[in-house]
């Protein structure tokens, strides 16, 4: 097996330019953004509802993001954004259809429910903060923020991908990653 990702004309491609042709009705574009996207989503969806749950999560939110994408709505540019808010909100509303259900005889776990749902509002507080400030940076940092820190990639890989050196990426994503720190800073602060 080798290192280095196979390259195909639809691999070389802009999420733009596949959202445009399975909008078209091209299913093999569809397959592509589902080949490029979903370790990352997967990989999200098990640190929000456990390794259990995530594959359920991941099929039902490319099923509706690509239905969604067909009828004409959804992203234009960047589709990876877009899947990691839909894996946020729906294993929200899932969990929180769960806890409906969850009987609450003692006091205990009335506070302790409580406590998760002041928890789950501070958290789509930050995550949005932090989608907003991510979606503010040049994409050559989002997209070695992805590659390089959230799918865990290898810089020999990412440099690859990228088309720069190792060394390039080190400093991109160190870069990348003090410019999102600051920009979620700034989101943050205009939001109090």
């Amino acid at each position: 097996m080798s290192l280095y990702p196979v390259e195909t004309p639809e691999s070389r491609q802009s999420d733009a330019d596949l959202i445009a042709r399975y909008r078209a009705g091209d299913s093999s574009a569809a397959a592509e953004l589902y080949r490029r996207h979903s370790v990352v989503v997967r990989r999200f969806a098990r640190r929000l509802a456990g390794t259990d749950a995530a594959d359920d999560l991941v099929s039902e939110v490319f099923a509706n993001v690509l239905s969604t994408i067909q009828r004409g709505g959804g992203p234009e540019q960047e589709l990876l954004p877009y899947l990691l808010t839909a894996v946020r909100h729906t294993w929200y509303r899932v969990a929180r259809r769960e806890r409906r259900h969850v009987p609450t005889d003692d006091l205990d776990t009335v506070s302790t429910t409580t406590l998760l749902e002041v928890d789950d509002v501070t958290q789509q507080i930050e995550s949005a903060e932090l989608a907003d400030a991510f979606r503010s940076l040049p994409r050559r940092w989002q997209e070695v923020l992805v590659r390089h820190t959230l799918n865990d990639d290898p810089l020999e890989i990412t440099a690859v991908s990228m088309q720069i050196k190792p060394a390039a990426v080190a400093a991109l994503s160190y870069r990348a990653r003090r410019g999102l720190r600051r920009a979620y800073l700034d989101v943050a602060d205009a939001g109090a």
